[in-house]
């Protein structure tokens, strides 16, 4: 258990405790297990998340990187490494593509 600890705390350590907020000009939808994303500056351009992207988009503005790390290895046979990675590279593509209001 100690061991396990230890390792969450030098995977979360370089993870954002910032929360994040949503771009104003997107509309999304979730239908089942995937979304839609529809960003009105660029002619409506049409983002697709898939099953992950959408449960972390879902829990985006209530969360730090840490606490989506957790959900997704509460949802997912994950480790923290990969959820970490996961997360991380999620949160870049949304910065990446402006959704994200900063």
């Amino acid at each position: 258990m100690y061991h396990r600890l230890v390792t969450l705390v030098k995977v979360f350590h370089n993870l954002e405790m910032e929360k994040f907020t949503k771009a104003k000009f997107l509309a999304w939808k979730t239908m089942g297990e995937k979304t839609l994303i529809i960003d009105s500056r660029v002619g409506k351009c049409v983002h697709k998340l898939n099953e992950v992207g959408s449960l972390l988009w879902n829990h985006l503005e209530k969360n730090s990187e840490v606490d989506l790390c957790k959900i997704l290895m509460n949802e997912y046979e994950v480790d923290e490494l990969q959820a970490s990675q996961d997360v991380s590279e999620f949160i870049q593509t949304l910065r990446k593509l402006s959704l994200l209001h900063e």
